[in-house]
């Protein structure tokens, strides 16, 4: 009786991933800082006019950016690390204020950008950075396979430990 009970928690403990729950990205190796998320970084050229310019939304590193005047928009893209898995190209925008005080908005998409040259389209926008410009990346936190496999893992473990709590109380009394 007890090899079978000691013989059930060692299974149940080597099928629960709550176990590996509390390790962090340090003990598995990764060398992520967290600090550097956001914040203020400077690409500009001694020669030129520098602009201060913001980058918002699903890049690797949002943030605000001083850059030279001839900045395009896919430098700045790349200047912020890129967008990330879970951007929408298809819907950027640039935020402008105008010198009267009036706001405007310029949508444009990644092959406005990336292959404006090449695609025959009327009305294609390829904005040019003006100063206190904000470039918004759009987007939408996606679920992956490994995200709905880990979640379903999770909730195995769950049910596993009531399920052992359930055994321990039924074979105890």
């Amino acid at each position: 009786m007890k090899l079978k009970y000691i013989l059930f928690m060692a299974i149940n403990l080597l099928l629960s991933p709550n176990i590996f729950t509390q390790i962090t990205d340090q003990e598995l190796g990764a060398s992520v800082d967290y600090r550097n998320r956001a914040g203020l970084y400077d690409f500009s050229d001694e020669g030129a006019v520098n602009i201060k310019v913001s980058v918002w939304g699903y890049v690797s590193r949002p943030g605000k950016y001083i850059v030279p005047d001839y900045t395009t928009v896919s430098d700045l893209l790349s200047y912020s690390g890129g967008p990330n898995q879970n951007a929408v190209m298809d819907d950027m925008r640039i935020f402008r204020t105008l010198e009267n005080g009036t706001e405007e908005m310029i949508k444009f998409t990644y092959d406005d950008i990336m292959w404006g040259e090449k695609i025959e389209v009327k009305n294609r926008i390829v904005p040019k950075l003006e100063p206190s410009d904000v470039l918004i990346v759009p987007g939408s936190p996606r679920m992956f396979f490994r995200d709905w496999f880990a979640l379903s893992l999770q909730i195995a473990g769950i049910l596993i430990s009531v399920l052992n709590l359930y055994l321990i109380i039924l074979y105890n009394y």
